[in-house]
């Protein structure tokens, strides 16, 4: 666990030099007023949203070694925005970050990728 708050202070790190570029980036404070919703827009821009980073993570090409996740068969949308909202709740003093980086480390840390023994069964 050290490991994942360690790499997340890194990728916050970064994150928080290349925003102040970008003022334009949704941030963890907006994407959390979204994820708090149960229904509408914002809960669908919040799902959209966890799920297209979720995406970009499975892909070969994801440049970022220490925000990986591994994903199982079968895992519903509702796990990742689970996960995604604990964090953010868990963690409000990052939520200045760009949202991108706040959602790639707590779906990291929510679903590290482990020995293929400390993974569920299938």
């Amino acid at each position: 666990m050290r490991r994942y708050a360690i790499a997340a202070a890194a990728l916050l790190a970064v994150a928080a030099g290349e925003a102040g570029a970008n003022d334009d980036w949704l941030i963890g404070n907006l994407l959390a007023k979204f994820c708090n919703e149960s229904q509408g827009y914002a809960a669908g821009v919040c799902a959209g949203y966890v799920v297209g980073v979720a995406d970009a993570m499975i892909r070969p090409e994801w440049p970022y070694s220490y925000a990986r996740a591994c994903f199982t068969n079968g895992m519903e949308t509702g796990q990742l925005i689970g996960a995604t909202k604990k964090y953010l709740t868990d963690h409000p003093e990052q939520l200045h970050f760009a949202a991108f980086e706040l959602v790639a480390v707590a779906l990291a840390a929510a679903f590290p990728c482990g020995r293929v023994s400390d993974r569920p069964k299938m």
